[in-house]
């Protein structure tokens, strides 16, 4: 049995073409998809642009999971806390505070965000030493919580500034 196809068009629209066998023959159902690409080009472009944004920023973002599947796991890691904390982000996404860090600062990680869930409200701590590979340094933290669309906290927030140099400096201003 031969099909004839009449009326084909060409066109640039992205259409979705589906053929159902139906016991006369083939039934082609064709659809315009083109409003489904258009929102998903735009969520890519917005989610590329906030990927950018937050690499970018001059202090480092790192990002807990506490939903239940990821628990504790880090799920961002920008470029500026690569260089502070010392670990690469590729090696960290996935990873919990006890997987990447020296014990006492994972179980300082767990105390921090521990009292961020008694008072889910942005927390300010400073002068936090860590060690590291170059030697002490201090940072400043702020922990903030970031809830979900159900209103359940769905990540922890920390933003890390090393203030190691400006803290020597003001201790020497003060000598």
């Amino acid at each position: 049995r031969s099909i004839a196809v009449t009326g084909v068009q060409t066109c640039a629209l992205p259409i979705y073409h589906q053929i159902i066998p139906i016991p006369e023959g083939l039934a082609l159902v064709t659809r315009d998809t083109s409003e489904v690409h258009r929102t998903m080009s735009a969520l890519q472009e917005q989610e590329s642009f906030y990927r950018s944004l937050i690499d970018n920023l001059p202090v480092g973002v790192v990002v807990k999971s506490m939903r239940a599947h990821s628990k504790d796991q880090y799920q961002v890691w920008n470029r500026a806390a690569h260089d502070l904390l010392e670990d690469p982000s590729e090696e960290a996404i996935g990873r919990t505070a006890r997987e990447i860090f020296k014990p006492e600062v994972a179980q300082r990680s767990e105390q921090l965000d521990a009292s961020l869930l008694q008072d889910p409200t942005p927390h300010h701590f400073t002068g936090l030493p860590f060690p590291m590979a170059r030697g002490e340094r201090i940072f400043d933290l702020i922990k903030a919580p970031v809830f979900g669309a159900d209103g359940e906290l769905d990540h922890i927030l920390t933003i890390c500034q090393d203030t190691t140099e400006r803290r020597r400096a003001a201790d020497k201003v003060r000598l």
